[in-house]
């Protein structure tokens, strides 16, 4: 702590208090307490938090709604934004939704003028031309499952079994297991080589995908890089087992080639997005529980090489009972590292968690693995958010708005699903899309016991209150969910 934070944090009690005393008072220090939001002290970013509150919810008036929400958002930077200003954002667009829309429109509507460069969404809190209506009471970038239409859209049928027949069929498909005679053709409609189209050359892709692969390998670390075998569909990438070396050392390594999104226009903001989702990712990868990105770019389209991950939580099913705590753990231990460096994940699920060893005892059996680190974050604004993250697992906030933005507290949400599924072998939530949408926003999942053999009580609470529908009641951190998961362990081995 510097010399000066004392006195700046002095400063900052002083000015809430004088705030709650005096709100008519506070409205003429809003310009310094709007600055209070740059401070690396977080007692100081809360004061200054209650204090535009306190304004607000007493004056009431627009001409201080309009100047803290300019204010504020003019502050959203995606590097460094506080939890602070997001959260007093988020109560402000909640409390006063039909004015601040209006407010945003007009953001947009001055912004376009200009000729500025669209800012991205930070949370639930929308800038410039990437705020609609659709981001309001009815869902924050709502999820709209591939399936049969229906009077509101798509919808998508999610039952409790082990393995999703969508991706089960996905994979049957890519790996050449369809007993169809038929070419393949890709989720996003474009048509995926056929086995009879395979070559034996040093990158096994064809036309568009070798030219892609070759670049990439002349530009990547790597002195080689080889592809041994053709290429699977995975919920963010193309993915192509490869060798990879530097001198006389090798290494087998997965090629990720992430999808593009469907709209042409939007490639520049997804490029650039998925830039900082990737160093973020590389940055934090060092972690024994988060998948190890090796080398990346955005040249020619975003690729990342990362080491085994392994198959996921939902395609295994379920864990032996006398690891879920240990597994448990260790994802939130991953969590911490993320939060703990300024990373969100935003898409915790089944799918998301990766197992480099097997699920049985005995020798090769490791730990999971956090995969996809924060990419959720740049996909639900490019694609079908319900495609890459299971809505079964997703928190509240994913479909309604006055739950608030996505941010630490939607990890720990998830992560406390993910535990669900580590208990049981199943999703907290069953059914239709809007069945599963209405049961997250107005329901509670039976508890883990009730479902499974040999859950302790002590974990039915850990997860009731990882899965709070409101983010004040859930765990304010990951390490404190993660401090009562170790508990249990403790009593389990005393015991």
């Amino acid at each position: 702590m510097s010399s000066s934070d004392p006195d700046e944090l002095a400063e900052s009690l002083s000015v809430l208090v004088s705030v709650l005393d005096d709100p008519e008072q506070g409205k003429k220090r809003l310009p310094r307490i709007v600055s209070l939001f740059e401070s690396d002290h977080r007692r100081v970013r809360l004061s200054a938090a209650w204090a535009c509150l306190a304004v607000a919810n007493e004056l009431e008036d627009e001409d201080t709604i309009e100047y803290l929400v300019r204010r504020l958002s003019d502050r959203l930077d995606e590097e460094h934004v506080s939890l602070e200003l997001t959260t007093t954002l988020d109560y402000i667009s909640t409390r006063y939704s039909g004015q601040v829309e209006r407010i945003l429109e007009q953001m947009d509507h001055e912004e376009r003028e200009q000729g500025s460069v669209p800012l991205p969404r930070v949370g639930n809190f929308t800038r410039s031309n990437y705020y609609s209506s659709d981001h309001s009471r009815d869902g924050v970038g709502r999820m709209q499952v591939a399936g049969a239409e229906s009077e509101t859209g798509p919808r998508h049928a999610y039952a409790a079994s082990q393995r999703d027949e969508r991706d089960q069929a996905e994979r049957e498909r890519d790996r050449g297991e369809s007993d169809g005679n038929e070419e393949a053709d890709d989720a996003d409609g474009n048509g995926g080589p056929s086995a009879g189209d395979e070559r034996e050359n040093a990158f096994g892709a064809m036309g568009q995908e070798r030219t892609e692969v070759a670049s990439i390998a002349t530009g990547s670390r790597f002195d080689k890089l080889h592809i041994l075998a053709a290429r699977q569909r995975g919920r963010y990438a193309d993915i192509y087992d490869a060798l990879v070396g530097n001198g006389s050392e090798e290494e087998a390594v997965a090629l990720r080639l992430f999808h593009d999104p469907a709209d042409t226009s939007d490639q520049f903001d997804y490029v650039a997005r998925m830039e900082t989702q990737l160093s973020r990712w590389e940055a934090v990868s060092g972690h024994d529980h988060i998948v190890t990105a090796l080398d990346w770019s955005v040249d020619p389209k975003p690729w990342l090489a990362t080491l085994f991950a392994g198959e996921s939580l939902a395609e295994f099913g379920h864990v032996p009972p006398e690891r879920v705590l240990d597994d448990a753990i260790n994802l939130a231990d991953a969590v911490s590292h993320l939060h703990g460096n300024g990373v969100v994940h935003a898409g915790i699920d089944p799918g998301n968690v990766a197992y480099p060893g097997a699920l049985v005892e005995g020798e090769g059996q490791r730990p999971p693995l956090l995969d996809n680190v924060g990419l959720m974050r740049v996909f639900r604004l490019h694609f079908d958010p319900a495609l890459h993250l299971d809505p079964r697992y997703a928190a509240p906030e994913y479909f309604d708005s006055q739950y608030g933005g996505i941010d630490h507290s939607t990890d720990i949400y998830q992560l406390g699903a993910v535990l669900y599924h580590l208990c049981t072998g199943k999703p907290p939530y069953t059914g239709q899309f809007d069945q599963v949408r209405e049961s997250v926003l107005n329901e509670r999942p039976a508890p883990p016991s009730t479902v499974a053999e040999g859950v302790p009580p002590a974990v039915d609470d850990v997860i009731t209150k990882a899965m709070a529908q409101q983010k004040l009641t859930r765990y304010e951190t990951v390490e404190h969910l993660q401090q009562e998961l170790v508990g249990i362990r403790r009593r389990d081995e005393d015991g």
